[in-house]
């Protein structure tokens, strides 16, 4: 059996390349079966296509060959490299410099669990990224910045083998990671299975000043707190996929991804008071031990129809586990030990997402849809702290807990319609309707329901006399 090697180094990285094609012997038979076979037809668009420009919605899409071209290896390098994107150092994301809940980020179509982090997906795992700048009816309208969804790798038409090592530093500290893949075909039956196992070491340290000025703007305290910081991650993700062909046009696709993951960090602070009163705990002693767990299942089913028409439908299960311990050590100025916290905290979220779509080209020049969304999800969570202050007092319990229930219903519809030769239109509904439902021993019971109407207005006119000028317009709710 052939293999390529490849090694590069570049910044003190080095990447290990390893392509394991199939033998030729096995091939031949196959080859010589196919020649024998009726030649498939497939309408592809138009070579030069860009669906940047082409798209009357506003939205962005990067391959998977643009996402390889520079060899990131983080999901947060690839995001840096995309028009409009901005990535934190703490690994948030934002459109328009509008982060937080600004910014919807979505995993196959569908919104991440709380507490998932975009870093535990390899970006070999990575089929494509879509960047919409403007909503559509088809995904939530709460994103007022805009939508990147990342849609994973899917089946493979003919038979593939890969690995990749790769080993660097960061700030001395080392990383290490490996991706594997598998994929290839047999009959109607297509399969993908990409893995991926990460180590991340870290060390920061930050210098923190604080002032404080009375009313009349007088200097009355100035605290300086060195912050040094190091931690590691280890991380394991897997992503397999099967897909049926039972019909021309008609698949049923079953696809998965597992990620299970810890994180240590120490913090320490050690502040110096050179003006005013010291802080109750100038020196602290802080380490966070979470352990994580995610995994989403799906089954998908899809059918071309008559004249172009198709329906298609998918049934997802989440599941997201974390734990994690937080011990805190306190310090007076003197260096005395005056206080012990431990916090203990438990989160499960799980739920069930039904979606369906049904496409059909009513009329020449349009390309009209009509879909639903449907999720239900429960939170629960349990938080216990003890503090132990070492003045002859009982430690001090606190437990908190809340179950919580999100019932969540859309329907939309949509239509990309051309009415002039160099202009077209997006027009959009979108019903949205939100049940929720919390109980905690330590708040009363709180439900509410509410739902709002989501129109949306796209507009695409390219510009006469040039290929390249056009002119974009959005509103929505």
């Amino acid at each position: 059996m052939a293999a390529a090697r490849t090694l590069v180094c570049t910044a003190g990285v080095a990447i290990v390349l390893l392509a394991f094609p199939a033998a030729a012997a096995d091939d031949a038979p196959r080859a010589n079966e196919k020649a024998h076979q009726q030649g498939k037809i497939e309408v592809a668009r138009p070579k030069g296509y860009d669906e940047r420009r082409e798209s009357t919605a506003a939205k962005i899409v990067v391959g998977r060959d643009e996402l390889q071209r520079f060899g990131d290896e983080t999901v947060a390098d690839v995001l840096r490299r995309l028009p409009g994107v901005t990535v934190s150092a703490e690994g948030g994301v934002a459109l328009r410099g509008l982060g937080g809940g600004y910014t919807q980020v979505l995993l196959d179509g569908q919104p991440m669990p709380p507490g998932f982090s975009i870093e535990s997906i390899s970006p070999d795992m990575i089929e494509r990224i879509e960047i919409f700048r403007a909503p559509t009816a088809e995904h939530s309208t709460q994103a007022v910045a805009g939508t990147i969804n990342i849609v994973l790798r899917k089946s493979a038409s003919h038979l593939e083998r890969s690995a990749k090592l790769s080993a660097g530093t960061t700030n001395g500290r080392p990383s290490l990671k490996a991706d594997g893949e598998i994929a290839g075909r047999a009959g109607p039956l297509s399969y993908t299975v990409t893995a991926s196992i990460a180590h991340d070491e870290y060390r920061n340290s930050t210098l923190v000043e604080q002032v404080g000025r009375d009313a009349l703007g007088n200097l009355t305290s100035v605290v300086v707190t060195p912050e040094p910081s190091s931690g590691r991650t280890d991380s394991l993700s897997l992503a397999p996929r099967l897909e049926w062909k039972l019909a021309p046009g008609h698949t049923l696709a079953w696809e998965s991804f597992a990620q299970a993951s810890r994180w240590m960090g120490f913090f320490h602070e050690n502040a110096r008071t050179l003006v005013g009163d010291p802080p109750p705990y100038p020196r602290n002693e802080l380490t966070i031990d979470q352990h994580s767990a995610a995994a989403r299942t799906s089954l998908a089913w899809s059918r071309a129809l008559a004249e172009g028409a198709k329906v298609e439908s998918k049934l997802s299960y989440n599941y997201y586990w974390r734990h994690y311990e937080t011990p805190w050590a306190a310090y007076d100025d003197a260096g005395t030990h005056i206080l012990d916290r431990n916090v203990h905290a438990v989160a499960d979220v799980d739920g069930l997402v039904w979606t369906g779509k049904y496409t059909a080209p009513f009329m020449p020049g349009h390309a009209l849809s009509f879909g639903w969304d449907g999720k239900a999800d429960r939170r629960a969570e349990d938080r216990v702290q003890t503090d132990i202050t070492f003045a002859g007092e009982p430690p001090l319990v606190i437990d908190e807990s809340y179950d919580a229930r999100v019932r969540q219903l859309a329907l939309y519809g949509q239509d990309e319609w051309e009415f002039a030769p160099r202009a077209s239109a997006y027009l959009g509904l979108r019903w949205e309707g939100l049940e929720t439902r919390s109980v905690g021993n330590v708040v009363g019971k709180v439900a509410n329901r509410s739902s709002v109407w989501s129109p949306i207005v796209q507009a695409l006119w390219k510009l006469p006399g040039t290929e390249k000028d056009q002119v974009r317009a959005a509103l929505a709710r």
